[in-house]
């Protein structure tokens, strides 16, 4: 059985980015869920945006542990972190692009092809090839599109969210949660299972469990 567990640090009304949130302990929280996990995923949109490494306490990217990236185009910089240390990244792609990339990336990367349906990636067929690989517990570390994939899915088992006291304002940052679906589609039922606040830097580190149906 496979895991999955959201984390992010976002405003007040809801941006995630771009400008870096979170303090000390919010890094140390994200580092903890990472060593306690099998693999992280993100999206093509994230390591184009950030530049994430995806590496643990000290810098340290074990060989044990999966980092992939989701990218419908394969269009990715090679020069990027998740491409320069360590070992190497798996690229989730359309399963049509997989012998390209393969090729385009021999040296980088390994790809993983996943049929598409609607001109979108299902997270079933993703989370079919991390099981294969090992995962079981897999932490999902955005944009708001693979989060919305995700909970669109109902492939969301928990979510951490540290919500830092600034407002964003501009409704054209990244969000938590942005989905192709429609807005009417059924609101995914969360039980709160921890809620502490960071007196110092006035942030609210929340941790929810998916409620059964």
């Amino acid at each position: 059985m496979l895991r999955t567990l959201l984390v992010a640090a976002m405003t007040l009304d809801g941006s995630i980015g771009p400008m870096p949130l979170g303090s000390a302990q919010d890094r140390r929280l994200l580092l903890r869920l990472r060593a306690e996990s099998d693999a992280s995923i993100i999206g093509a949109g994230t390591v184009r945006n950030d530049d994430p490494e995806l590496a643990l306490d000290g810098g340290e990217l074990p060989g044990t542990r999966l980092r992939a990236v989701v990218s419908m185009s394969g269009n990715l910089d090679p020069e990027k972190k998740l491409f320069r240390r360590g070992p190497k990244p798996v690229i989730i792609t359309e399963l049509a692009r997989r012998d390209e990339l393969g090729r385009r990336y021999a040296d980088l990367a390994e790809v993983i092809g996943v049929p598409a349906i609607n001109g979108q990636l299902p997270v079933p067929g993703m989370l079919h090839h991390l099981r294969r690989l090992g995962v079981r517990r897999l932490l999902l570390e955005g944009g708001g599109g693979l989060n919305g994939a995700f909970l669109a899915a109902d492939a969301v088992d928990e979510v951490y969210v540290t919500v830092v006291p600034v407002i964003a304002v501009d409704p054209s940052l990244p969000r938590l949660v942005r989905s192709p679906h429609s807005p009417a589609a059924p609101l995914l039922p969360l039980q709160l299972r921890s809620c502490r606040v960071e007196e110092e830097s006035g942030e609210l580190f929340l941790h929810y469990i998916r409620r059964e149906r």
